[in-house]
Formats: structure tokens, sequence, C-alpha cells
């Protein structure tokens, strides 16, 4: 089993421990944490454990009021052992929309660069989360499987509506075993209406598309994404099976556990609801004052980045 641990440094705060990350390259800020925990002293629950044993940073960054912008920012996992992610924790910066971390499957520019586009075909995504999607652990004997020295990205699609800047930064948190304890590799598969015409003021305004995934898949986790007018999202499996159907927050969108089981046959229908408070029509876009409606899938086994895509009637 590799260890990332190297240091461990516990300060007393309270009855409570903390965790201090230990620095080892300051140039691509990334920083080697060992999980702890401990009850309070006065009896309370202690906080959630968190068993990361590595912790990918990002430079800070900086938004003048009323900005938006992409950023994609890029490190390297430890070139000394070979590694497997089998759960992920990011942590958000202010101003986060939303965030793709993902393996770089072509070279791209060191550090933080402007890269206003939602996806690239040249990275294979990890975790992809809106506001506070949370954590997301994988299944026993699952996990991603990137090479030793892999550069990995986190893109940082950001928006400050406040009245004055704001600098801050963004994590992404790992547990990382070794190789040889997995049976299987996890991956993403994707739904993505970009469809859309939402009438100012319009109000109930459904947009539906249907898939076959042509893939048999083990489903984990799921996560639907929706922009600020959206107020419903539905999955369902032909003939009329619902397997998921929540009502939409854009402050919380969280990774939602979801054991289910896609056969290659299945005929998927998706539905997203919008209410348009504005003036203006809003169409399809990847600012967050335009709207979306995706649905993403972890599953396993994972063999080849895929999804369905919708982009005309």
């Amino acid at each position: 089993m590799v260890s990332f641990v190297v240091n461990r440094m516990e300060a007393k705060m309270k009855g409570t421990y903390r965790c201090i990350a230990v620095t080892l390259w300051t140039s691509v800020a990334l920083s080697l944490t060992a999980g702890c925990g401990a009850a309070d002293a006065d009896g309370a629950e202690p906080p959630t454990v968190d068993d990361s044993n590595l912790e990918l940073r990002t430079q800070p960054y900086t938004l003048q009021p009323g900005e938006e912008k992409y950023l994609c920012y890029t490190m390297y996992l430890p070139d000394a052992e070979e590694t497997a992610i089998v759960k992920l924790r990011p942590q958000y910066g202010r101003g986060t929309h939303h965030i793709i971390f993902a393996q770089t499957l072509a070279p791209e520019p060191e550090g933080f660069t402007e890269c206003a586009v939602l996806f690239r075909a040249s990275w294979l995504p990890l975790y992809i989360g809106g506001v506070e999607s949370g954590a997301l652990p994988l299944p026993q004997g699952s996990g991603f499987t990137p090479k030793k020295n892999q550069q990995v990205l986190i893109q940082l699609h950001l928006q400050n509506t406040t009245n004055a800047p704001i600098t801050d930064t963004t994590a992404m948190k790992l547990k990382m075993v070794h190789p040889d304890t997995l049976t299987t590799k996890a991956g993403v598969f994707g739904l993505d209406n970009r469809n859309l015409q939402i009438p100012a003021h319009g109000t109930d305004i459904e947009h539906e598309m249907s898939c076959s995934p042509n893939r048999a898949m083990d489903v984990f986790a799921v996560l639907g994404h929706m922009h600020k007018q959206g107020r419903q999202l539905a999955l369902r499996r032909a003939p009329n099976e619902v397997l998921y159907e929540a009502r939409w927050n854009f402050d919380q969108q969280p990774v939602t556990p979801l054991p289910l089981r896609i056969e290659p046959s299945d005929s998927l229908n998706f539905r997203c609801v919008h209410d348009n408070t504005s003036g203006q029509s809003i169409t399809y876009g990847e600012s967050s004052d335009q709207e979306m409606c995706a649905f993403i899938f972890y599953y396993t086994p994972f063999e080849s980045l895929a999804g369905c895509i919708q982009t005309g009637p």
C-alpha cells in the first residue's frame, strides 16, 4: 500500500484537532496531508473525518465586482509510484459556479490560463460539480487510474455577484491508494440538452431529450446541473420508470449517491423545467446568466468517455 503521508502535525483547539498541510511542491501548490479527527472535549459529535491524503490547490485568483470568467489551473500528481483515486473532495473558493477536475490527454499550459469553454475533448473528467456539490466517494474496489506524474487540471467557472473584489483559492482533496487494490475503473457519462429556448417571463418551460447509452453502467452517483432559472429536473427509463427527480436549487447542487443499473438497450428520457424571471429570452450558454440542462452519471466499469448531446430539435 502506497502512502503519501509524509508528516502529521496536530494543533489542539477547543477540544478538537485540526490537520495542517505540509506543502512540498510550492510551484504547483501541491500539499500532502494526513486526515485526522477527534471528539470534542464536551462530548459533541466530531466533525466529518477527512481521509484525504493528497491536496491539489490552485494559486489565488481575483474577481472584480460583476466579473465572470473561466480559469484552468494545471498541476501534477506525484511521480514516485502508480496510484489510484478512490475519493474526491472539492474545497470551493468564493465565486465558484462549477468545477471540473480532469486528467489531461494532451499537455495544457502550466499554471493559470483563461479557458472560456465548458469542456475539451482532451480532458478526461474525474469530477464534475456545481455549487457546493460535495465529496465523491467511489465504491469499494473501484477508482480512477491516472498515471504517475500525470498532468491534471482544475477548471473553475467563476462569477462575482458581490459589490467588492474577491480573492480566493480552490482545492481538490484526494484519497489515493495503490491501483493493485482495484478491481474496476470508474468514469463519467453525461447527458446535455443544448436546445433550450426559454421566453421572457416564461413559466413551466419544459425541455426533453432522449438517450440510448449503448453500454452497461453500474451507476453509483449522479449530478444534475442547471443555472439560475432552473426549477426541476427528472430522469426516466422507458416506458415510464422514474430513476431520479428533484427540485432545483442553484446554491446547493449535491453529488447524489444513487445505485442504479443501466443496460445498453435502455432508452433514457431527461427533462428540465425552467421559470424565466427575467424580461429577456434565455437560451443555452455557459454563463451563469444563460441556462443549461445536464445530467452526469458516475459509473463502473469505465472503458471510454461518452455521452448524449442534443443540439437541435
